[in-house]
This record gives structure tokens, C-alpha cells and sequence, in this order.
């Protein structure tokens, strides 16, 4: 498949935040073999959609988690796939949104046809005791796998606690076709905040 270049317009019609449009698997800090396993990931676009697969990146905070995943959804824009970015939080909110008629149609119908989906943060949404939260973000996944469609998710959360947190249809439902991917390497945040006190201090 030939890529292509990618406009502004691309960037913001996939919902890419700001502070991640310039994200590249090539300045990831994530650690091998990770890198490399997504970078053939990235490479095999074509076979990743015709398959559905999608990935569960895990790990602590600051290691570049949400990095990569942009870095992976730019890729599928350049190969000519559709593609949307969004946070655990954002489904939910389009869900509660629904009921009052003040949603953004266009995206909460996006989240079920893109082929590729970033979630991002899962674990990191308000889950409230009647479980409401936990149903949108299961049955959202649910109805993408039955599509085939591929939806990468990243998380604090260790694969092995969402049982708990959530249920374990949850955990099946990521079985089918995710591969989880535990990311690993330095927390960039902490390189971030010397160059701001340095900065202060030079002022």
C-alpha cells in the first residue's frame, strides 16, 4: 500500500492531542523488545487491519505509552485507514452524553467504524458502583472486535488486575484479538520537569 503525507486536517479529524502530534515510534523511550515488536506492528498495517488485531500496552506512567499509540494510529492514517484517538473517560462521557441528546453523533458513531481506535488510559475513568462505566468501555470493545476493526488500548493496569477492576468478560473480550505488550523504560516526565526548573531558575 502506498502512504501518504499527512495534513493538519488528518491530525485533527482523528481527535490527535496536541502535545502528540509529533510522536514518532523512532524517539519512543519504551524499551526492547516492545519497540521492536511495535515497529513491525507499525511496518504490517495492512495485515494488522485485514486481521483485526489490536494491541493492550500497559505499563507505568511517563514511559510513553500514549506515545506510541499515536505513532501507530499516524501510521494507519498514512496507509490510508481511518483512525480516531480518544480516552477511557471519553466513552464513557459520550454514553452518559447519549441519554441527554448533547453528544457528538459524529464521534460516538466514529468509535464503533474507524478501523483503528486508540483508548487511551483505560482504568483511569470514573466507574461508578452500578457499573455503568465498566458496561460502555466493555460493550464498545465487544461490538469492534466482532467487526474485526482494531483498537489499541494503553493502561496502568496490569492485564492480570482486570478481572478485578472490572470483570473478566472484560479480560475475554481482549483475548480474541489484542495482543498485550508490557512497555517498559524511563519516565520521560521526569527529564520534562528538570528542563523546567532549569529553565526557572535560569529566568
Amino acid at each position: 500500500m502506498e502512504r501518504r503525507l499527512l495534513e493538519q486536517s488528518d491530525l485533527d479529524g482523528a481527535l490527535i492531542p496536541e502535545s502528540y502530534v509529533g510522536a514518532t515510534l523512532a524517539g519512543a523511550s519504551i524499551r526492547e523488545p516492545v519497540l521492536g515488536r511495535l515497529q513491525s506492528y507499525a511496518r504490517r498495517m495492512v495485515d494488522v487491519r485485514e486481521k483485526g488485531y489490536g494491541l493492550y500496552l500497559y505499563g507505568k506512567n511517563g514511559v510513553g505509552k500514549t506515545a506510541v499509540a499515536v505513532a501507530l494510529l499516524k501510521e494507519a492514517l498514512r496507509c490510508g485507514y481511518s483512525a480516531l484517538f480518544v480516552t477511557a473517560a471519553t466513552l464513557v462521557h459520550e454514553e452518559i452524553a447519549k441519554s441527554s441528546r448533547v453528544c457528538d453523533v459524529l464521534v460516538r458513531n466514529r468509535l464503533r467504524d474507524v478501523d483503528f481506535l486508540v483508548v487511551d488510559d483505560l482504568g483511569k475513568e470514573h466507574r461508578d458502583a452500578g457499573g455503568f462505566a465498566i458496561r460502555v468501555v466493555e460493550q464498545a470493545l465487544r461490538e469492534r472486535t466482532a467487526q474485526g476493526l482494531c483498537t489499541i488500548v494503553t493502561s496502568n493496569v496490569d492485564p492480570k488486575e482486570l478481572v478485578t477492576l472490572y470483570k473478566p468478560s472484560m479480560a475475554e473480550v481482549l483475548k480474541e484479538r489484542v495482543v498485550t505488550m508490557e512497555c517498559l523504560g524511563q519516565d520521560r516526565r521526569e527529564g520534562l520537569a528538570d528542563a523546567a526548573w532549569d529553565f526557572v531558575r535560569e529566568a
